[in-house]
C-alpha cells in the first residue's frame, strides 16, 4: 500500500521535477572528469574530457540502465552527448565506435551520388529489395580493384593550380580510374587496360563484356 502511494505521489510530482540539462551536468565542477585520448577524423589523436553516468531513459529504454558520456569540447567547439547500452567497455572503445560511424556515412554517400543506389526504377520486391545490396558490392568491388592494382593503374588526376591535392585517393577517383581503363579496352587495343579489367572474371565474348562493363561500372 505505502509502495503505491510513493508510486501516486511521484507521478503527480513528476511535471514539477527539473532535472540538469547534459549541457549543465558536462560542465558541472563536482562531478567526475576522466581524460581520453582516441583517433578523431583523419587519423590524428585527440584529447577530451569525459563525465560518464549511468541511469535510465524511460521514454527510449524503459527501466534498461544505460550509459551516458558527455564530452566536454575543446577550442571553442560543441559538447558531445553519447548514450550507449555498453556499460562495461573502456571510454576509449565507445568513442572510437562514434568515430568510426563516420566511414559508414562515407559509404552511403558514394552508394547513393556515385553509384546510383536509389535512382534505379524497378517493381518488383526482389528487385526493391536487392538494388541496395547490389549497389554497396559494387563500391566494394571498385574499391577492391583499385587498391589491389594501384601501382598499374594509370593517373586520370587533373591538376589544378587552386587545388591541392591530398595524399588520399578518394572513391571518386578511383571510380573515374575504372572507367578510363574500360573505356580505353573498349575503344583502342592497348593490351595493359584489357588485363586491368579482366580481373573482374566478365564474359569473354566482346559484346556481352562491353554490355556488363558500361552497365555495372558507367551507368550506361
Amino acid at each position: 500500500m505505502e509502495t503505491q502511494y510513493a508510486n501516486f505521489f511521484y507521478q503527480m510530482l513528476q511535471p514539477y521535477v527539473h532535472y540538469p540539462k547534459p549541457s549543465q551536468m558536462v560542465h558541472d565542477k563536482r562531478r567526475k572528469v576522466q581524460s581520453v585520448t582516441f583517433p578523431a577524423y583523419g587519423g590524428f589523436f585527440i584529447t577530451r574530457e569525459v563525465v560518464e553516468l549511468f541511469g535510465t531513459y524511460k521514454a527510449v529504454a524503459g527501466q534498461r540502465l544505460l550509459r551516458f558520456l558527455l564530452v566536454r569540447a575543446d577550442h571553442g567547439g560543441e559538447d558531445l552527448f553519447l548514450v550507449t547500452t555498453d556499460l562495461d567497455s573502456p571510454l576509449k572503445e565507445i568513442l572510437l565506435d562514434h568515430v568510426s560511424r563516420w566511414s559508414i556515412e562515407v559509404a552511403f554517400r558514394e552508394a547513393k551520388q556515385l553509384m546510383g543506389v536509389e535512382k534505379s526504377q524497378v517493381w518488383s520486391e526482389n528487385a526493391v529489395r536487392r538494388m541496395a545490396p547490389f549497389g554497396f558490392w559494387l563500391l566494394s568491388m571498385v574499391k577492391l580493384w583499385y587498391l589491389h592494382l594501384e601501382p598499374k593503374l594509370p593517373s586520370v588526376r587533373l591538376n589544378m593550380p587552386w587545388y591541392q591535392p591530398t595524399g588520399r585517393v578518394s572513391f571518386e577517383q578511383m571510380l573515374g580510374t575504372l572507367r578510363y581503363c574500360i573505356y580505353k579496352s573498349l575503344l583502342s587495343s592497348d593490351e595493359q587496360a584489357k588485363e586491368l579489367i579482366d580481373c573482374f572474371g566478365l564474359p569473354q565474348d566482346p559484346e556481352k563484356k562491353k554490355d556488363w562493363l558500361l552497365r555495372l561500372f558507367c551507368g550506361c
